[in-house]
């Protein structure tokens, strides 16, 4: 006689898309089961919590970039006092350390602007010419880039809702929901799973009593 149980069909494999910031969904380009190619536009997001972050990272790199460059000239002028013989070790130590640590600042902040402008594909060239003189345009040159942050299929397959990482929760728990144009969503959240149906996983319970009429090739 057939034997009925509850459980769950997976596709074999999934892969996870995720969100490169807080944003709020702006297109949706897909249907959930529908067929997605690989590199297919999926959906934009509007970010302006990045774009202020990278106001912010652009403006701290910026003051630290002019006090990297006048440092730089300043420790020229120390080494060649200390060589000379003018200036004590204890104090060319403490002008090093001070050097040290502003280059050390300087390029932090370059890394934590580059880190951001990497999730948007803004290419690092800017950055060297970059001021006060004019960095107001470059935060505006650049706002277009946060607030259609384009988000690609990963694979070809079939658009899914998350596929939970903990099969533990149930489904009123596990925090996902469908997408829709202006739906707010969080950095790291997974938006969607792209699945792989040329096969399938099957999770389902049984009890006690079932168990051992369970075998292979059911």
């Amino acid at each position: 006689s057939p034997l009925y149980f509850q459980g769950k069909l997976l596709p074999l494999s999934s892969t996870p898309v995720t969100s490169i910031a807080d944003a709020r969904v702006k297109k949706l380009n897909f249907t959930y089961g529908g067929q997605v190619t690989k590199g297919q536009q999926l959906l934009v997001l509007d970010s302006e919590s990045l774009y202020k972050k990278f106001n912010d990272a652009l403006d701290s790199f910026i003051k630290q970039k002019e006090s990297y460059l006048v440092n730089v000239e300043d420790f020229k002028g120390t080494q060649m006092l200390y060589k000379a013989g003018v200036m004590s070790r204890s104090a060319f130590l403490s002008q090093q350390s001070t050097h040290n640590s502003t280059v050390l600042a300087y390029y932090k902040s370059r890394m934590e602007l580059t880190k951001i402008t990497s999730k948007v594909g803004i290419a690092s060239g800017f950055i060297d010419k970059a001021s006060f003189d004019n960095e107001r345009d470059i935060v505006q040159s650049f706002k277009d880039k946060f607030s259609n942050i384009v988000v690609k299929s990963p694979g070809a397959g079939i658009a899914m809702f998350p596929v939970k990482a903990d099969s533990s929760k149930s489904d009123s728990d596990d925090g996902t929901h469908q997408l829709t144009v202006g739906s707010a969503v969080k950095e790291g959240q997974s938006l969607l799973s792209v699945g792989n149906l040329q096969g399938y996983s099957v999770t389902f319970q049984v009890n006690e009593i079932q168990v051992n009429q369970v075998h292979p090739g059911m």
